[in-house]
């Protein structure tokens, strides 16, 4: 796990500096450590940030599939701020494509994804 983090790590220092060949390949590495050890979270991060940088690089198409398993993997640990997040690029991702209708459904379902949950006595979720 660490050493996928500190692969991510990087991949995010690589990307600010405008080296995305680089860091898409260290996002891919903290993919394949993260699902090696089974590590849910670390994978939903990479794959996000893979699907992020794909946008960025103006290759949308390809971010597509990246960002709906990011979503997948956030939904099955519960990991609602994930959802948004990846929900909030894929619809970015459709908009970019002209996909108008998806990429509002994708952003409204990102806003209902982390929008505080109604609390009942104590702070307890309903």
């Amino acid at each position: 796990m660490g050493e996928a983090q500190a692969a991510n790590n990087l991949a995010d220092a690589y990307q600010r500096l405008g080296r995305t060949d680089e860091a898409l390949d260290l996002y891919g590495r903290a993919l394949e450590l993260n699902r090696a050890v089974g590590y849910q979270l670390g994978e939903g991060i990479a794959l996000g940030s893979l699907g992020w940088t794909l946008l960025d690089l103006g290759r949308a198409g390809e971010a597509i599939d990246y960002l709906r398993q990011a979503q997948d993997a956030f939904e099955e640990i519960d990991y609602a701020d994930g959802m948004g997040y990846a929900l909030h690029i894929l619809g970015r991702c459709y908009l970019s494509l002209g996909r108008d209708a998806e990429a509002l459904d994708c952003l409204q379902r990102a806003l209902a994804a982390t929008r505080p949950r109604a609390t009942g006595a104590c702070g307890q979720r309903r």
